[in-house]
């Protein structure tokens, strides 16, 4: 990307739109470096809430998450190192957190398969608050599938939670 196309249209082969772009990050101060794009399909949500709402929504489960590690896949008895391990449940009390409990892994998304927090995040970004979200979790032995409806960030409170060099991510 050159300097000066930010907020240009990052198109693939076919002349299809797929991102805007909107960063360069390089060392040199040339054209080197990392460039950063917005995908297509999170612009178009963000526009249309803007013109819905006045703002861009988002939808959050309630619940703090990190990355399956090593330690987690042993102690678990987990085939691979994927997921996502449910740390705590941030919503305030009385709410109910849709039978999500402290341990599970989230492994699937809306029945996409997802091996990182990131890619969870990544999904979830293309929803709103009361949209109804599938989970696939991992409890003991057993595949839980729940529909948990997304809740506005301010319905829950905000916790993080360092676990060594870990850090456990809202969702």
């Amino acid at each position: 990307m050159n300097p000066g196309n930010s907020g240009g249209a990052l198109v693939n082969i076919d002349g299809q739109l797929i991102g805007i772009n909107t960063a360069i990050a390089s060392q040199t101060g040339n054209f080197f470096g990392y460039s950063f794009a917005i995908p297509a399909n999170i612009v178009q949500k963000i526009t249309t809430d803007i013109i819905k709402y006045g703002l861009a929504q988002r939808g959050f489960v309630g619940i703090s998450v990190q990355d399956v590690d090593e330690d987690i896949a042993q102690e678990k008895h987990l085939p691979s190192v994927k997921g996502a391990y449910v740390v705590s449940l941030n919503s305030k009390e009385g709410q109910s957190t849709a039978g999500i409990k402290v341990g599970d892994i989230i492994v699937g998304v809306r029945g996409k398969l997802v091996s990182s927090v990131a890619e969870i995040q990544g999904i979830l970004a293309l929803y709103t608050y009361g949209d109804l979200i599938e989970l696939s979790l991992l409890r003991g032995n057993g595949l839980v599938n729940l529909k948990i409806p997304l809740k506005k960030e301010t319905d829950f409170a905000k916790k993080v939670i360092k676990n060594g060099e870990t850090q456990a991510q809202l969702i």
